[in-house]
Protein backbone atom coordinates (compact mmCIF):
# COMPACT_ATOMS: atom_id res chain seq x y z
CA UNK A 1 0.00 0.00 0.00
CA UNK A 2 1.45 3.44 -0.88
CA UNK A 3 0.39 6.37 0.88
CA UNK A 4 -0.17 9.18 -2.19
CA UNK A 5 0.00 13.14 -1.96
CA UNK A 6 0.38 15.86 -4.17
CA UNK A 7 3.02 14.87 -6.70
CA UNK A 8 4.71 12.46 -3.70
CA UNK A 9 4.11 8.89 -2.79
CA UNK A 10 5.10 7.48 0.44
CA UNK A 11 6.01 4.07 0.09
CA UNK A 12 7.64 1.49 2.60
CA UNK A 13 11.31 1.54 2.61
CA UNK A 14 13.16 -1.18 0.45
CA UNK A 15 16.79 -2.76 0.47
CA UNK A 16 16.81 -0.77 -2.82
CA UNK A 17 16.98 2.55 -1.06
CA UNK A 18 19.48 1.97 2.00
CA UNK A 19 21.94 4.39 -0.78
CA UNK A 20 20.16 7.24 -0.47
CA UNK A 21 19.27 6.77 3.47
CA UNK A 22 23.03 6.29 4.71
CA UNK A 23 23.69 9.35 2.57
CA UNK A 24 21.50 11.43 4.00
CA UNK A 25 22.31 9.69 7.41
CA UNK A 26 25.69 10.55 7.40
CA UNK A 27 25.42 14.37 5.19
CA UNK A 28 27.06 16.19 8.12
CA UNK A 29 24.81 19.34 6.79
CA UNK A 30 21.48 17.03 7.67
CA UNK A 31 23.35 15.46 10.81
CA UNK A 32 23.92 19.15 12.33
CA UNK A 33 20.16 19.90 11.92
CA UNK A 34 18.81 16.73 13.63
CA UNK A 35 19.31 14.30 16.90
CA UNK A 36 19.08 10.84 17.37
CA UNK A 37 21.66 9.14 15.01
CA UNK A 38 25.19 8.14 15.57
CA UNK A 39 27.43 9.14 12.95
CA UNK A 40 29.24 7.96 10.52
CA UNK A 41 26.50 4.96 9.93
CA UNK A 42 28.24 1.64 7.87
CA UNK A 43 26.75 -0.42 5.82
CA UNK A 44 25.93 -3.26 7.83
CA UNK A 45 24.59 -0.72 10.52
CA UNK A 46 21.92 0.42 8.09
CA UNK A 47 21.57 -3.20 6.71
CA UNK A 48 20.36 -3.94 10.22
CA UNK A 49 18.74 -1.45 11.17
CA UNK A 50 16.58 -2.01 7.78
CA UNK A 51 16.36 -6.04 9.35
CA UNK A 52 14.83 -4.80 12.35
CA UNK A 53 11.87 -2.41 10.48
CA UNK A 54 9.92 -5.41 10.34
CA UNK A 55 9.31 -6.33 13.89
CA UNK A 56 8.53 -2.40 15.16
CA UNK A 57 4.69 -2.60 15.47
CA UNK A 58 4.89 1.66 16.79
CA UNK A 59 6.85 2.69 14.22
CA UNK A 60 6.12 3.55 10.59
CA UNK A 61 8.90 4.73 8.12
CA UNK A 62 8.08 5.62 4.84
CA UNK A 63 10.24 6.88 1.60
CA UNK A 64 9.49 9.81 -0.13
CA UNK A 65 9.05 9.37 -3.89
CA UNK A 66 8.50 12.79 -5.54
CA UNK A 67 6.87 12.72 -9.18
CA UNK A 68 9.83 14.41 -10.71
CA UNK A 69 13.01 13.25 -9.20
CA UNK A 70 12.34 9.84 -7.60
CA UNK A 71 13.26 9.30 -3.90
CA UNK A 72 14.15 12.44 -1.94
CA UNK A 73 14.10 10.98 1.02
CA UNK A 74 12.38 9.77 4.84
CA UNK A 75 9.59 10.53 6.69
CA UNK A 76 8.31 8.68 9.70
CA UNK A 77 5.14 7.94 12.22
CA UNK A 78 7.00 6.78 15.22
CA UNK A 79 6.51 6.20 19.18
CA UNK A 80 2.82 5.68 18.51
CA UNK A 81 0.55 5.12 21.77
CA UNK A 82 -1.98 3.23 20.27
CA UNK A 83 -4.32 3.87 23.83
CA UNK A 84 -3.95 7.22 24.24
CA UNK A 85 -3.34 8.06 20.09
CA UNK A 86 -0.11 10.00 20.35
CA UNK A 87 2.41 9.63 17.58
CA UNK A 88 5.85 11.57 16.60
CA UNK A 89 5.98 12.70 13.31
CA UNK A 90 9.28 13.65 11.26
CA UNK A 91 10.67 14.22 8.45
CA UNK A 92 14.25 14.09 6.64
CA UNK A 93 14.91 15.57 2.78
CA UNK A 94 18.33 14.49 1.44
CA UNK A 95 20.77 17.84 0.83
CA UNK A 96 20.86 18.15 -2.90
CA UNK A 97 19.65 20.76 -4.60
CA UNK A 98 17.39 19.10 -7.09
CA UNK A 99 15.55 18.76 -3.72
CA UNK A 100 15.03 21.83 -1.86
CA UNK A 101 12.94 24.56 -1.92
CA UNK A 102 10.22 22.94 -4.45
CA UNK A 103 7.07 21.83 -2.41
CA UNK A 104 8.66 18.12 -1.92
CA UNK A 105 8.48 18.40 1.85
CA UNK A 106 5.33 20.27 2.59
CA UNK A 107 3.42 18.14 0.11
CA UNK A 108 5.03 14.83 1.80
CA UNK A 109 4.41 16.02 5.53
CA UNK A 110 0.60 16.79 4.68
CA UNK A 111 -0.03 13.26 3.42
CA UNK A 112 2.13 11.79 5.80
CA UNK A 113 0.10 14.15 8.43
CA UNK A 114 -3.45 13.16 6.46
CA UNK A 115 -2.56 9.49 6.50
CA UNK A 116 -2.01 9.38 10.19
CA UNK A 117 -5.29 11.04 11.36
CA UNK A 118 -7.75 9.66 8.66
CA UNK A 119 -6.22 6.19 8.21
CA UNK A 120 -4.45 5.56 11.40
CA UNK A 121 -6.90 7.94 13.84
CA UNK A 122 -4.13 9.47 15.27
CA UNK A 123 -5.38 12.24 18.01
CA UNK A 124 -2.70 14.13 18.54
CA UNK A 125 0.92 14.61 16.61
CA UNK A 126 4.27 16.01 17.87
CA UNK A 127 7.46 16.99 16.43
CA UNK A 128 11.29 17.76 18.59
CA UNK A 129 12.78 20.02 15.77
CA UNK A 130 15.91 21.68 16.39
CA UNK A 131 15.62 25.07 16.81
CA UNK A 132 18.61 25.79 14.73
CA UNK A 133 16.46 23.69 11.54
CA UNK A 134 15.17 27.11 9.81
CA UNK A 135 13.57 24.59 7.44
CA UNK A 136 11.81 22.00 9.49
CA UNK A 137 10.94 24.71 12.24
CA UNK A 138 8.87 26.95 9.26
CA UNK A 139 6.98 23.22 7.63
CA UNK A 140 5.28 22.87 10.98
CA UNK A 141 4.01 26.30 11.36
CA UNK A 142 3.43 26.35 7.62
CA UNK A 143 1.16 22.96 8.02
CA UNK A 144 -0.94 24.21 11.60
CA UNK A 145 1.65 22.98 13.96
CA UNK A 146 1.38 24.83 17.56
CA UNK A 147 4.72 25.67 19.24
CA UNK A 148 4.31 24.29 22.97
CA UNK A 149 7.58 25.29 24.55
CA UNK A 150 11.11 24.77 24.59
CA UNK A 151 13.54 21.87 25.48
CA UNK A 152 16.18 23.68 26.87
CA UNK A 153 19.83 22.85 25.85
CA UNK A 154 18.62 19.45 24.92
CA UNK A 155 20.98 18.03 22.09
CA UNK A 156 24.97 17.84 22.34
CA UNK A 157 26.06 18.15 18.89
CA UNK A 158 29.87 19.97 18.04
CA UNK A 159 30.43 20.69 21.30
CA UNK A 160 27.74 23.06 22.04
CA UNK A 161 24.34 22.52 23.41
CA UNK A 162 21.05 22.94 21.35
CA UNK A 163 17.28 23.92 22.11
CA UNK A 164 14.64 21.73 20.77
CA UNK A 165 11.30 23.37 19.53
CA UNK A 166 8.32 21.28 21.06
CA UNK A 167 5.67 21.32 18.33
CA UNK A 168 2.09 19.69 18.04
CA UNK A 169 -0.92 19.20 15.96
CA UNK A 170 -4.85 17.92 16.63
CA UNK A 171 -6.67 15.93 14.41
CA UNK A 172 -9.26 18.84 14.90
CA UNK A 173 -6.60 21.51 13.47
CA UNK A 174 -5.50 19.46 10.93
CA UNK A 175 -5.46 21.85 7.99
CA UNK A 176 -3.74 22.09 4.57
CA UNK A 177 -0.14 22.87 4.30
CA UNK A 178 0.54 26.65 2.53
Amino acid sequence: MNIRGEKVILRAIEEKDLDILKEMINDDNIESLVGGWSFPVSDFQQKQWFTSLANKTNNLRLIIDAEDVGVVGMCSITNIDWKNRVAECNIKICNRPEFRNKGIGRRAYEALIRYAFEELQIHRLEANVLENNLASNNLHKTCGWKKEGIKREAIFKKGKYHNINIYSLLNSENIKCN
